[in-house]
């Protein structure tokens, strides 16, 4: 062998290492949760490797930087939230096999991107079990019992009445807390006008009570609207009705029909007795009780039998007097205990993590997304025509539980460089009220006081100027980490310190932990059939999936510590509306406890954000509504009503006028 060959080899041989070891890691399958490589492994084989197979092992192969190019992560999130937002899975509603499937689709994508998913006895679901309060799933034949006291040997003086469900009754609102006995009250017409000086609660406590409601309104009331158009006034709606009672008190509605007024409308479904064939679903009010439409001669027979006046002669008397006439019925009892048992759902929230190289001395970190949406019947929906219309829901949630997914395999290719667990959850039943959160914070698969943070995405498929990030104030931390997140995706961004809100993160801020919520905004097609895959921002998705990513790196890897704000509740506080803390404290009442705007195109204040436990949130405002007057005195600044709350008296009765989309409210406020 020559010189020149000998030389030519010794070239050759590094050279040949390197292709070898570019080639390998090429190939290679990413480490599942039983193919980690240790640090120490790491390090060992570093010190043995020629110094080009040493650079080779530390910069990311091209397929791993193909997988991540900016194509590629937005044709993984095109082909997520169009499949999460097809019509085969049905809207992923409670009760539709497509919530199911969406639920399996999501595991199987942790799965394949190497989560581990053991958390729960079930692999990968958490289940629990829902009362749907709008189900229409049969449940047998629901019934109520009406009785009335017995005599002085006691024995009742009436025989009990059963009101049968589709014949004598529907529901319009169904309940999980639906009460056994409890009194039964005539409240007229349910309004309560103070314009006109009618108020049909003003005599009568109706408290813990089934009231009976007449649909309409008086013609004395009808007659003082402006202009007298014949049109019915905001009192007459069955929503507003059965809104006030609720604000009263009731546990139980019946609301009967008039027989001076007629309520036909072919807008609204009928069964062939009559009866409104409609549910409204509980998360649209302040609180869920049993609400149904009653034929009034199922109970006025009762009444008749029992020596009491039926509900026509009230009726009239109410026409007669120009005044209500509402009342306790004498000894009357309404019993709901008589349903049959309630149809219970079968409901999973989808877990995954990322777990670091020593899981043991990890906290962990939290990034959720609902999966659910309003499925096929609509309930919520904000489309009056829809019937049976498929809400896909694109933007809410397919859009959040799609960054998710992508979040998941990013991470998942970092966890070398993590000292913390990342925990991916898939909420459900976020559409009725955050149960899927909220059965995760009662029945943590982590423990919460080892919980860093949670990260929400909810709706953050319509980028347009910027996103907007709540719970920033939540964490000493979270200014300086969101602003370098946002910055390193090229997003604009709004700032909300406020850790509350209508979404799944405000669970986990109650709890005290830090939370972020990403936000992309409100739109047309918002709780429509028209919410579709074809109006999202693809590329703005990939700008927050890389944001939150980068956020979760930096606390993740343990380069920055996150500590919970200190003053997060006192800053809240600062932005109620109430004059001096501790003076209002001393007038026995700490402000409504709702955050408010004024905007120029419309009157009145906007709620922003309604506190948890407060004065607001138990007369049941909701983030989105616009009081328009307190105690009959218009307010258009926030400096107006905080005067105005400065000057009452918390003893005496207290209103707020409330415009919720198009209806006008009336919520009475008690301090």
């Amino acid at each position: 062998m020559t010189t020149t060959a000998v030389y030519k080899i010794l070239i050759l041989i590094p050279a040949v290492i390197a292709i070898a070891g570019l080639s390998w890691l090429t190939q290679r399958v990413p480490p599942t949760d039983t193919q980690q490589v240790s640090r120490t492994e790491i390090s060992k084989s570093e010190e043995t490797l020629p110094a080009a197979e040493t650079i080779a092992v530390e910069q990311p192969s091209s397929l791993e930087t193909q997988f991540f190019s900016p194509s590629e992560v937005e044709n993984r999130l095109r082909t997520d939230v169009s499949t999460l937002a097809s019509d085969e899975f049905e809207g992923r509603g409670l009760g539709t096999d497509g919530l199911d499937q969406a639920a399996n689709y999501i595991a199987e994508e942790f799965l394949q991107a190497g989560l581990t998913t053991n958390w729960c006895d079930n692999g990968p679901f958490q289940e629990f079990t829902l009362i749907p309060a709008f189900s229409r799933v049969p449940v047998g034949a629901p019934k109520i019992v009406l009785s009335i006291g017995g005599d002085s040997n006691g024995s009742p003086r009436t025989p009990p009445s059963t009101l049968k469900a589709d014949t004598d009754f529907t529901f319009l609102l169904r309940s999980d807390r639906a009460p056994a006995k409890c009194p039964l009250v005539f409240g007229g017409y349910g309004i309560t006008a103070p314009e006109w000086n009618y108020d049909d609660y003003h005599d009568v406590d109706v408290t813990s009570c089934a009231v009976i409601i007449i649909r309409g309104e008086p013609s004395h009331v009808a007659s003082r609207q402006p202009g007298n158009s014949g049109q019915p006034s905001r009192h007459a709606s069955v929503f507003a009705k059965i809104e006030n009672a609720i604000a009263h008190g009731a546990s139980t509605v019946f609301i009967v029909d008039s027989h001076s007024q007629q309520h036909s409308s072919s807008s609204v479904r009928t069964t062939p007795s009559g009866l409104l064939d409609v549910e409204f679903s509980q998360n649209l009010f302040s609180s869920a009780i049993p609400v149904v439409h009653c034929r009034p001669e199922s109970l006025n027979q009762f009444l008749e039998d029992s020596g009491q006046l039926t509900i026509h002669e009230l009726e009239d008397l109410i026409a007669q007097t120009s005044a209500p006439h509402s009342q306790l019925m004498d000894s009357i009892e309404a019993d709901f205990s008589s349903q049959s048992p309630k149809h219970r759902q079968l409901v999973k929230n989808v877990i995954g993590s990322v777990e670091p190289l020593d899981p043991e001395a990890a906290k962990t970190i939290v990034i959720g997304a609902h999966y659910d949406h309003l499925g096929r019947d609509g309930w919520g929906s904000l489309s009056l025509g829809a019937d049976g219309e498929i809400h896909n829901g694109a933007d809410d949630n397919a859009s959040g539980t799609s960054v998710l997914l992508e979040v998941a395999r990013r991470l998942s290719k970092h966890r070398d460089e993590l000292v913390h667990r990342v925990l991916f959850v898939a909420f459900t039943a976020e559409e009725v009220g955050l149960r899927g959160s909220q059965y995760y914070v009662r029945e943590p698969v982590v423990t919460l006081n080892e919980t860093m943070t949670m990260i929400n995405l909810d709706m953050v498929g319509r980028l347009r100027e910027k996103v907007t990030v709540y719970g920033v104030g939540t964490a000493n931390e979270w200014n300086e980490l969101v602003s370098e997140g946002v910055t390193a995706a090229s997003l604009g961004a709004e700032f909300i310190n406020s850790g509350y809100g209508p979404s799944d993160h405000a669970v986990f801020h109650e709890a005290g932990i830090p939370v972020l919520h990403f936000f992309t905004g409100f739109h047309p097609q918002y709780h429509r059939p028209e919410d579709d895959a074809e109006w999202l921002n693809i590329s703005g998705m990939r700008q927050i999936a890389d944001c939150v990513t980068e956020i979760v790196i930096e606390i993740g890897s343990g380069r920055s510590p996150l500590t919970r704000s200190n003053d997060s509740q006192s800053s809240l506080w600062s932005e109620l509306v109430t004059a001096d803390f501790s003076a209002a404290l001393a007038r026995r009442h700490p402000g409504l406890g709702v955050r408010v705007r004024a905007t120029t195109e419309d009157p009145g204040l906007e709620v922003v954000e309604v506190l948890s436990n407060s004065v607001a949130e138990r007369a049941g405002l909701k983030p989105e509504d616009r009081i328009l007057k307190l105690n009959s005195t218009e307010v258009n600044s926030p400096s107006e009503l905080q005067s105005l709350l400065e000057s009452l008296n918390p003893d005496e009765r207290t209103t707020l006028e409330v415009q919720r989309r198009s209806l006008t409210l009336e919520f009475r406020i008690n301090f």
